[in-house]
């Protein structure tokens, strides 16, 4: 039977629940999943705008995901940060299936309905992957502070005191590890641009 946890106790054994569920405990993986799933919930309905039941559903499908690859997982890096990275593609998973089959229309609808559907679908697709390959690229060159307090403010927008709380720094600490991230994301950004506009140009 699992015992209800507040959240501080969840930052304090979350990181012993993934190392015994790595060992291959189902319970100390349905704990992390007790632990993390209204938070996985909050934050495809905040930053997807999915139903109650669709976020559920997508939640579930992330946490079968995680269960899937627990080897993958790095003990370096939150489980908090893992599971909502695969929340979140799991969501864009969503989007591209319904980019690919549209939607039943009724004769009762408007014909140009279809239409304006189809052509939103492939706009959302595409800001959905850009947002992808930021996160990609920021896991890539960020250090692990930087990138785990960018995730929070960006990713689950948190507020800076909540970020100091959660990561046991100052507000003026975790606004310096922001700007240096930014900082290094606009550069990276920038240089990975301009080397593939010069391949493009060969």
């Amino acid at each position: 039977m699992l015992i209800e946890r507040s959240d501080s106790d969840a930052a304090l054994d979350a990181g012993e629940l993934v190392r015994r569920a790595q060992g291959g405990c189902v319970d100390s993986f349905a704990a992390l999943v007790h632990i993390y799933r209204p938070r996985v919930i909050a934050l495809l309905e905040r930053r997807y705008g999915t139903g109650s039941h669709e976020a559920e559903d997508l939640a579930q499908e992330a946490f079968a995901r995680a269960y899937q690859r627990l080897d993958e997982f790095d003990p370096r890096y939150q489980f908090s940060t893992w599971i909502h990275t695969i929340a979140r593609r799991a969501a864009i998973d969503k989007r591209r299936q319904r980019a690919r089959r549209p939607e039943h229309v009724s004769l009762g609808q408007a014909e140009l309905e279809p239409a304006q559907s189809g052509a939103e679908a492939p706009e959302i697709v595409e800001q959905q992957e850009e947002a992808e390959n930021i996160w990609r690229l920021a896991r890539a060159v960020l250090s692990e502070s930087q990138f785990t307090a960018t995730w929070l403010r960006f990713g689950e927008n948190c507020e800076v005191a909540e970020i100091a709380r959660r990561l046991g720094r100052s507000r003026i600490g975790v606004r310096v590890l922001l700007h240096r991230a930014r900082v290094i994301l606009v550069r990276e950004s920038v240089n990975q641009t301009a080397h593939q506009s010069s391949r493009k140009e060969r």
